[in-house]
């Protein structure tokens, strides 16, 4: 069946017209809750632009996060400089011990930012029969534990990081740091 060419202009033109006004309102409406900027301020209805309340406009989500995140990069970077550069596992500081050379003459062993959780005989007198070591200072930044006997076995005794100490009274062969 042909729709005659009188009805089909007919139907076109108000589908036009329909469509085009539709257009209209919405540009309308668009421009009247603010988005264009600025305007007079006037009641809503009667053609007039209305200013946008203070804190309504919002960022991009995608800015934010976008600055976030650089700005998490940029703080692990000075994290990462500005700390000291020591071996991972490491008691940063040295640990003092004193013993006996084969003469009987006292000297002073260190062991410098030494690893941690790993057990460490002290190489001079890890002969049982060498006289043990004594007086130990631990000015590391963790806590050392000392030995009396070698590979960590044995009575044991805690010193204090920064600053722990014991008198020569007390004999150490080996010490561990957590």
């Amino acid at each position: 069946m042909r729709v005659p060419e009188s009805v089909s202009k007919s139907m076109s033109e108000s589908v036009s017209k329909s469509m085009s006004e539709s257009v209209s309102e919405t540009v309308l409406s668009v421009g009247s809750v603010g988005l264009s900027g600025g305007g007079s301020v006037g009641e809503p209805g009667e053609g007039s632009v209305r200013e946008p309340r203070r804190g309504s406009v919002r960022r991009p989500g995608r800015l934010r996060r976008s600055v976030t995140a650089v700005a998490t990069a940029v703080g692990a970077l000075a994290l990462a400089v500005g700390l000291p550069a020591s071996p991972a596992g490491a008691a940063t500081g040295p640990f003092s011990y004193v013993y006996d050379d084969g003469t009987g003459t006292p000297r002073l062993g260190l062991l410098d930012d030494p690893p941690s959780r790993e057990c460490i005989t002290l190489p001079e007198v890890a002969d049982p029969a060498v006289p043990p070591a004594h007086t130990p200072r631990n000015y590391t930044g963790s806590t050392a534990t000392v030995f009396a006997g070698a590979d960590c076995t044995g009575d044991y005794f805690n010193l204090r990081p920064n600053g722990g100490h014991a008198s020569e009274r007390l004999k150490v062969r080996s010490v561990v740091f957590s």
